[in-house]
């Protein structure tokens, strides 16, 4: 129930400051129209485009919430403290192996229950979200990864945290492409 509230606090916020970010584009957008010369015009052409920026990351952010609540609405993770301290913890040489307590798989992609969650997997796969089959998580590159080899690569990381329902980033993170589900969803 807890969960409940504070995800519903979190839409609200959420959608609090999209509320904001459009009248703040309404408002450019009337001093702009009233702009009497050509440079408040270009400089509210430029503050326009910065709003419509921060709407359209505000509108991935929450595009990306929908699909990974989709693509996770059938899974329990098997012990989420256990896996979160692994990933902070996290050692690149010492793989530790996590066994599932869910007869779901929370990879859609590696069987899916549903419909639904083969093509919130799909569409997460095609925004470059890959699901970790030993942490059973979904990672998204934050940047570039510092080090690539033929075994791993690591850098900072965006990864669906359960208990939290959200995002986190994860900075000096190991994927080692062993755990990576590597399905070709069709």
């Amino acid at each position: 129930m807890a969960d409940k509230r504070k995800l519903q606090g979190e839409i609200d916020r959420c959608l609090k400051k999209v509320s904001e970010g459009v009248e703040q584009f309404e408002d450019i957008w009337q001093k702009l129209h009233n702009a009497a010369n050509a440079n408040q015009k270009e400089k509210y052409e430029a503050d326009l485009k910065k709003e419509i920026k921060k709407l359209q990351d505000k509108r991935q952010l929450i595009d990306n919430r929908k699909l990974i609540e989709t693509a996770l609405v059938a899974t329990s993770p098997p012990s989420h403290s256990q896996m979160e301290d692994e990933i902070f913890n996290q050692s690149s040489s010492t793989p530790t192996s996590t066994t599932s307590s869910s007869p779901i798989p929370p990879s859609p992609a590696a069987n899916a229950g549903t419909k639904a969650q083969y093509l919130a997997a799909k569409a997460l796969k095609k925004q470059s979200w890959r699901f970790h089959t030993k942490y059973m998580m979904w990672f998204q590159r934050h940047e570039e990864p510092k080090t690539i080899t033929d075994e791993f690569e690591q850098g900072t990381y965006i990864y669906f945290d359960y208990e939290k329902w959200g995002q986190r980033k994860k900075e000096g993170f190991t994927f080692e492409y062993r755990y990576l589900e590597d399905r070709d969803l069709q």
